[in-house]
């Protein structure tokens, strides 16, 4: 969740689709344990006879951990490393550029039977060699070694560089999300299943290891990067709400869809959707980067259905009126108000807050006037006249306006005089002359004909007419 741990990120880059598509099958080594566990229980008689725990055998099963399961990791995974493995096998699990959890499990069937069986030295050496081994034993195991492999790839550094400080010989008996990173970065280091001490052994420990720890936990020199545009969006419903990529982000990197499996989730969305509305405030959903420039993806905590209770109007606008501020702070280029957030019925697509703020040096934009902005970029130069259709709707009044303050004679096409004139009174006092209504398609004909006359007459001179017959207005675009 980017609003809560982006100090402490590791890798700032962003997962794509493309990674989730290739881990998409993470999980399918729990199939081949579950095959492996039901094959050991049927082979050796004594595993039916376990007690619930058994305190000896946790001890027993923690020594052949660190004595038999760490050591024999750390040289298969450095015999791994080789040339032949690493191109058949290995490459597999390092294709991944940016670690996370579900990294953890994404490599190859052999790789996965390998580490199975190195899992099963301390369970099975606990139960069947020195019988004292426990059902607790087993689960707990099992559940701790697939946390420890998630939380070294898990991106986030969140074990404090103070609990070394306090402790030095704890930095070689437990590695980090950092420590493990280095090893995707620099593969030829820090091989070690969870403890450092065989990688300073095997003189494959990576110098830059402790450093790097204790300057991502306190967040030394960490100057958060600004986004050079930011897109403040809103939540649409609750079945929306759980296709954030911080609930599920394999099932948000799918089409959106409403699953069955949601439905039980739909009371525990609705709690979050009561807390965010007492509580919570604008924070950041995703980010991406697109041709060297920070793309970010703010979210009002607000749902659709919200935006149409009159009794909620002031505080939904008081949220965007704090992310655009807090955008102008932080140096962030443009703001645009995505769906709900630009309603001309709450804030007049935004200019509640230009009208407010007039000092501000974010951009403050959204669909209609990125749009108005790409049509007025194809208007020749040297044009002095547009026929404009659509010309009262959103894109057309900005169209409009924006033409009539460069001199353009404007031929607004509508039928509503009031809304004409609106549009003229909004516009300079010198430049109204500038925009003329139409109620006929019939005039952009009558000019067509004269600008194909002048046209005519300007190729007799050796000249060309300068005028452009029509434009394409809002009706002719999809938002």
């Amino acid at each position: 969740m980017l609003f809560i741990n982006c100090g402490r990120r590791i890798n700032h880059n962003g997962v794509d689709f493309n990674q989730i598509d290739l881990e998409w099958d993470w999980d399918n080594f729990l199939i081949l344990q579950a095959l492996m566990a039901s094959a050991a229980y049927y082979t050796f008689p004594s595993l039916e006879g376990l007690p619930l725990w058994n305190t000896s055998g946790l001890i027993t099963a923690l020594i052949l951990h660190i004595g038999v399961s760490e050591p024999l990791y750390y040289w298969v995974h450095r015999g791994f490393h080789g040339q032949f493995l690493f191109q058949n096998y290995h490459s597999l699990h390092h294709r991944s550029a940016i670690p996370q959890p579900s990294t953890a499990g994404h490599a190859t069937f052999l790789e996965h039977l390998i580490l199975t069986a190195i899992m099963g030295v301390p369970i099975l050496g606990s139960c069947l060699m020195f019988n004292n081994g426990s059902l607790g034993l087993i689960y707990c195991y099992i559940v701790m070694f697939d946390l420890m492999r998630c939380l070294g790839h898990c991106n986030i550094e969140v074990i404090p560089h103070q609990l070394f400080d306090a402790f030095p010989f704890l930095r070689y008996l437990l590695y980090t999300p950092t420590y493990h990173s280095l090893h995707h970065t620099e593969m030829d280091t820090n091989f070690c299943l969870f403890m450092p001490l065989y990688d300073a052994i095997g003189n494959t420990l990576n110098s830059k290891s402790w450093e790097l720890h204790r300057k991502i936990s306190s967040q030394i020199g960490y100057r958060e990067r600004v986004a050079d545009f930011v897109f403040l969006a809103h939540v649409v419903d609750l079945s929306s709400s759980m296709h954030a990529p911080f609930v599920w982000r394999s099932f948000a990197s799918k089409p959106f869809a409403v699953r069955f499996f949601q439905i039980p989730c739909l009371p525990g969305a609705f709690g979050v959707m009561l807390a965010m509305w007492a509580w919570a405030k604008t924070f950041t959903v995703s980010f991406y980067n697109l041709r060297g420039r920070l793309h970010q993806t703010w979210a009002v905590p607000r749902f659709g259905f919200q935006y149409f209770l009159p009794f909620a109007a002031d505080g939904i606008n008081k949220q965007i009126e704090e992310a655009i501020l807090k955008a102008d702070r932080l140096g962030v280029k443009v703001i645009s108000l995505a769906a709900l957030n630009k309603n001309e019925a709450l804030n007049g697509g935004g200019t509640l807050f230009v009208s407010k703020h007039e000092d501000l040096k974010v951009r403050v934009v959204h669909g209609n006037t990125l749009t108005a902005a790409v049509i007025l970029n194809d208007v020749p130069k040297d044009v002095e006249e547009v026929f404009l259709t659509g010309a009262t709707s959103k894109l057309g009044r900005a169209i409009a306006l924006y033409l009539c303050r460069k001199k353009i004679r404007v031929l607004m096409l509508t039928l509503s005089t009031e809304r004409y004139q609106k549009i003229q009174k909004e516009a300079p006092l010198d430049c109204q002359s500038y925009l003329v209504q139409v109620t006929k398609y019939q005039a952009a004909r009558n000019y067509m004909d004269s600008w194909e006359m002048d046209n005519a007459k300007g190729a007799e001179l050796g000249t060309r007419g300068n005028t452009l017959p029509s434009i394409c207005g809002a009706t002719d675009f999809t938002i």
